[in-house]
């Protein structure tokens, strides 16, 4: 079995297939070793640092199409720089040495959906990123240089994002519309403050609505994440989830 990051630990496997005495040596790898049933799992293969040096995946058939657009699901990034306790983002990248949370340039990103585009007639691009934006000041220079990028090769495409609610802000989101973000989907995970701290999810109840509100102001499409119950739900906490659901409806904010 393939722990972690398998890329570089597949590719090893492979190469060593038939020759199960070089199995140990395989950082990330779990399998049977010595006498019948005994298990040996080997140390854990530090995680990628350098995404850009992964070739991008093999799409071999045509896109699916959503509303006449060839659409692509694509990864800038890989992990997360929190710990929430419901998530096993963490735990998996935790597992290995390395940046729980790393990116790829902006320019072998947009290389990518530069050959989609061409190749196959892709317009749209999902981003399946766990955490979509880095932190602090550097979401603002990241958007900035995919903006530069996509107008430097004549792209006009649309995408689809996932963040986290302390991520919204309005200018961001203008910025992110005028490059062709059109949806975004936020982990707010529950509207009590209780739940959220149970989760440290390190956000308020308030910050939840807030982000949501903001969307529905520059006009973007919004989705969003809710755990209605956790284990340590409180009657309280699962109406104050059913308030927020009934107050974030979007026909609601045009009464």
């Amino acid at each position: 079995m393939v722990r972690g990051e398998g890329e570089y630990t597949l590719l090893e496997l492979l190469q060593k297939l038939d020759r199960p005495a070089s199995w140990p040596g395989i950082q990330g790898l779990s399998h049977r070793h010595g006498q019948p049933g005994q298990i040996a799992h080997n140390p854990p293969r530090p995680l990628i640092g350098d995404l850009d040096a992964l070739p991008f995946p093999a799409r071999d058939t045509a896109p699916q199409l959503h509303m006449g657009f060839g659409f692509s699901p694509i990864l800038g990034s890989r992990g997360c720089s929190h710990n929430c306790t419901f998530c096993s983002i963490h735990p998996f990248y935790g597992s290995s040495r390395g940046k729980p949370q790393r990116f790829r340039s902006v320019p072998n990103v947009v290389e990518e959906m530069e050959t989609l585009y061409h190749n196959f007639g892709v317009r749209f691009f999902v981003f399946n990123d766990d955490e979509w934006f880095p932190t602090g000041r550097a979401r603002y220079e990241r958007v900035a240089a995919l903006g530069e990028e996509l107008n430097r090769r004549h792209l006009k495409l649309i995408m689809s994002i996932k963040c986290r609610a302390d991520d919204v802000e309005v200018d961001l989101f203008r910025r992110l519309q005028e490059i062709g973000v059109v949806r975004a989907y936020i982990g707010v995970e529950s509207g009590s403050d209780h739940s959220l701290q149970s989760m440290n999810k390190q956000t308020t109840a308030a910050q939840n609505r807030r982000a949501l509100e903001i969307l529905h102001q520059v006009g973007m499409l919004a989705d969003f994440g809710l755990i209605i119950f956790d284990p340590y739900s409180t009657v309280e906490d699962i109406r104050a989830n059913l308030t927020f659901l009934r107050e974030m409806d979007p026909p609601g904010w045009r009464r």
